[in-house]
């Protein structure tokens, strides 16, 4: 039986065909060279605010493991509030058959505040490092588990090339290691198994030790407070990935600045 990544990568195959063809590689390089310009994802993310925990705030419609979420949210919208909130960047879900998202969310959240947007997709071409730059992205998020050795080297090595800041997710230590061996700086770790989506944040605990302490490390997923946030950070942790919680909650804004700031 095929896993829930197996089923979101053929699906993603399909879309690819679609896009290429509305985007000939010569008009998109060419549209590249009007892409917003890049922003410093680092300063943000390493940015010296205490009591203020960095987190990347993410917006999406829905997910395989919580079902719908806000349908109806307003890219635009959402990103002011979690820059007011003390987001450090915005991570948009791009993924259009089984989250929800487009790319044309990444550009709209771009262009309303001032914090910078990570792509999060699954990324299994450079065609879609291309896309995600011409649509905003300042960080591209590259899954170890949907990619092999050389191609994850190909698409890292082109995001930067890009000028945008690859954040290099691993679940295990076998991905831990490959997201190493290319030399990644930006390390996530999913706390979410992408094959059940069940959740453990003993994944971050396991994997943290075994982590150069030169990397900076993001924890995905499973987050819910200000306590477990302090408890990590304690350990190592530089920065979370933190979504469903957020989006859950009545008032997201208000959700990610108790997160941030403790303020309840």
């Amino acid at each position: 039986m095929s896993t829930v990544l197996e089923k979101i990568l053929a699906q993603k195959q399909l879309r690819l065909l679609e896009q290429r063809k509305s985007f000939p590689l010569k008009e998109l390089e060419r549209k590249l060279a009007e892409a917003e310009p890049v922003r410093d994802a680092w300063a943000q993310i390493l940015r010296p605010d205490p009591g203020s925990i960095p987190v990347i705030a993410e917006l999406k419609r829905k997910s395989p493991s919580a079902g719908e979420m806000r349908m109806d949210l307003s890219p635009a919208q959402l990103a002011r509030a979690y820059e007011e909130a003390g987001a450090r960047a915005i991570s948009v879900l791009c993924e259009q058959d089984h989250f929800g998202g487009r790319l044309e969310d990444l550009l709209e959240a771009k262009k309303n505040c001032g914090l910078p947007v990570l792509c999060k997709d699954f990324i299994i071409s450079s065609f879609q490092v291309l896309l995600a730059r011409l649509y905003g992205a300042d960080l591209i998020l590259l899954i170890v588990k949907a990619l092999e050795q050389r191609k994850l080297l190909g698409l890292y090595r082109l995001a930067r090339e890009m000028m945008m800041t690859p954040l290099v997710e691993a679940h295990n230590r076998a991905e831990l290691e490959l997201a190493l061996s290319i030399g990644a700086r930006l390390i996530g770790i999913n706390n979410r198994d992408l094959a059940t989506l069940e959740v453990n944040l003993d994944t971050t605990r396991d994997l943290l030790p075994l982590i150069p302490k030169d990397r900076i490390v993001v924890s995905e997923s499973g987050f819910q407070t200000r306590a477990e946030l302090e408890e990590f950070r304690s350990l190592g942790v530089k920065a979370f990935l933190i979504g469903g919680s957020i989006l859950a909650s009545a008032d997201p804004g208000q959700k990610l600045r108790e997160l941030v700031h403790g303020q309840g």
